[in-house]
């Protein structure tokens, strides 16, 4: 029977650790129908109002009672509108958005901070996770295994001291993760976004002017060097 304890123990420790990574999963619940019908009402009339072809005033107050975010300007708006699915773009850039903002043209958006970085960003996101597991699975396991057996030994000022400790070591997990949370969905942001430009090297659709300020006639292979340099003197 203790070593059945012990194991249920063990499970709901791991499971209360595991379960801020594998929530993200499973994806968001659908909303309320009612939900739905209010914000197609909404957006059904930020559009028939003219949408984006408005005064940047009324474009950010529209779009702000159309979906509840009063913080985007006429750029951010404008972009989000023209990604392949807007509203999983729009709820996922609002987790992130102090890791985006749109670049100077206007074209697409930019990674800002210390997401711009990769290496930082990368070590960031990894160091985030790594300090989740390493804080708040020994807090679990600690309220699991020693504040709760041995809570009517050491009196109730001691364990709820024990419990506070546990409880900040959890929280700043959670924080840890959630932080570096932004930075990973940033970062995919930024990859799967509509209007990204691909940085290439502009191809050549006319002659060069030094290429057209040579012979049309080169030497011929048995010319001897001082044919070359003769002929190279004439130009």
């Amino acid at each position: 029977m203790e070593h059945l304890e012990s194991i249920v123990k063990a499970l709901s420790v791991m499971l209360a650790t595991l379960a801020p990574l594998i929530k993200p999963l499973f994806g968001q619940r659908a909303d309320r129908r009612r939900h739905l019908d209010d914000n197609y009402s909404r957006l059904k009339t930020f559009f028939d109002d003219g949408a984006t072809g408005r005064h940047a005033m009324l474009v950010e107050a529209s779009f702000a009672a159309a979906i509840g975010h009063d913080k985007l300007s006429v750029q951010e708006i404008e972009l989000l509108l023209r990604q392949k699915s807007p509203t999983r773009f729009i709820r996922r850039y609002m987790r992130c958005r102090d890791y985006l903002q749109p670049d100077e043209a206007g074209d697409s958006f930019e990674l800002r901070g210390v997401a711009a970085r990769p290496r930082l960003r990368r070590a960031l996101i990894t160091l985030g996770t790594v300090f989740y597991v390493v804080s708040a699975g020994p807090a679990f396991w600690t309220m699991a295994y020693v504040v709760a057996p041995t809570a009517s030994q050491h009196g109730w000022l001691v364990t709820l001291g024990a419990t506070a400790v546990c409880g900040m070591a959890v929280a700043l997990g959670v924080v840890a993760l959630i932080a570096s949370g932004k930075l990973h969905h940033a970062a995919r942001l930024f990859e799967q976004q509509v209007g990204l430009k691909l940085q290439t090297l502009p191809v050549a659709t006319a002659e060069p002017a030094c290429l057209a300020a040579l012979p049309l006639e080169l030497p011929a292979l048995s010319a001897t060097p001082l044919d070359v340099l003769a002929d190279t003197k004439t130009l």
